[in-house]
């Protein structure tokens, strides 16, 4: 949440992808959070098997042409990834 408030004036986007069996487990989740970026329910488990999510929460930072240029669980970590991205594409 935090990534996101920073960083959406720069053009960062943020989904949120839960893979809780019950949607309605995710959706209290997002509001004890007060999250406002999008969250997509993966009920089935096809994106966390599609990109190969083993640990949960798992962060992918994308670029613009969705290519993935960083995967990981550091906050710190994810945050440098998203700067030196908007670094790249001033």
């Amino acid at each position: 949440e935090l990534l996101y408030r920073r960083n959406r004036d720069r053009g960062v986007d943020v989904v949120g992808v839960s893979v809780d069996e019950e949607p309605q487990n995710a959706l209290g989740t997002v509001m004890a959070m007060h999250t406002t970026f999008p969250i997509v329910i993966d009920q089935h488990g096809r994106i966390q098997s599609a990109y190969d999510v083993g640990k949960i929460p798992t962060t992918f930072v994308i670029d613009r042409n969705g290519l993935v240029r960083w995967i990981g669980r550091d906050p710190r970590m994810m945050e440098q990834a998203v700067d030196r991205l908007l670094a790249l594409n001033k």
